[in-house]
């Protein structure tokens, strides 16, 4: 028999759906809800046998669990946060938040600071001050962000950048990692020897007879050259001489005397 392949086989339907005004899409009459970013854009459907995932240009955006029932709605709080910041009046009575609560995503500390804050600042203040809050979880886990959460209300803050500042000491008072096994530490090779390779090197006696013997070779040919220079200056001297004295008689050739007599 032929092994199993590497990669697992994708038992999944692909399909194409558009996004509504209420950022969901209607896949087999259930609906699931996208980032609000998205309204109106065309999105690929894998429709799995548990799950749903949501992708635009190969990325991703959300997944859920299969709706059973028909007209049935999955909704994600995270994916409204912007539009109810806005209309903060609608928050309390939408579906993603009773969801939320039935599948234990607003957690009693979230509870806890929104009330704190609508009685502080008052409903629409606080309420947007709560959806700072549930914004953090898209940079922070959950942990993080409840222990913000909980260190913000006990020195009596609903200010949503107290949670932050929070959020971020928390990670740095979390335990270090583990330390490193002495077999696993990387070793590096050792460059002492290139290091003579900076040193000035001394030099070689060959070296210098090879120096001597070129300088001698030079001086020897110099001096047969020499006899040569100076013959060849004696000559042109001379001519220089005889110019001077005649100057056409290196020009006019020799022609015998004939007498004029008979």
């Amino acid at each position: 028999m032929w092994p199993l392949p590497e990669e697992r086989f994708s038992a999944v339907t692909r399909l194409t759906a558009r996004v509504d005004t209420k950022s969901r899409v209607c896949v087999r009459q259930c609906f699931y809800s996208v980032p609000v970013r998205h309204v109106g854009q065309r999105l690929m459907v894998e429709l799995g046998a548990e799950t749903v995932n949501l992708a635009v240009d190969g990325q991703t955006i959300a997944t859920h669990r299969r709706g059973v029932h028909r007209r049935e709605e999955i909704l994600e709080l995270d994916h409204y946060l912007e539009v109810l910041w806005r209309r903060p009046g609608a928050f309390p009575a939408s579906t993603a938040l009773a969801q939320a609560r039935r599948t234990g995503r607003f957690r009693p500390e979230h509870q806890q600071f929104w009330d704190r804050a609508r009685r502080s600042s008052g409903d629409q203040a606080g309420t947007r001050a709560l959806c700072d809050v549930l914004l953090l979880h898209r940079y922070h886990t959950v942990e993080r962000v409840l222990v913000g959460i909980r260190a913000a209300l006990s020195i009596g803050s609903t200010d949503p950048a107290v949670v932050a500042v929070e959020c971020r000491r928390a990670i740095e008072h979390e335990a270090p990692t583990s330390p490193i096994e002495p077999g696993n530490i990387e070793r590096f090779p050792a460059l002492d020897a290139y290091d003579q390779l900076l040193q000035p090197q001394p030099e070689s006696d060959t070296n210098d007879d090879e120096t001597n013997h070129d300088h001698h070779h030079r001086h020897d040919r110099r001096r047969r050259r020499l006899p040569a220079a100076r013959a060849h200056r004696t000559r042109r001297s001379t001519q220089r001489h005889l110019r001077g004295r005649d100057p056409t008689a290196a020009l006019t050739p020799d022609v015998p005397h004939r007498s004029t007599h008979r």
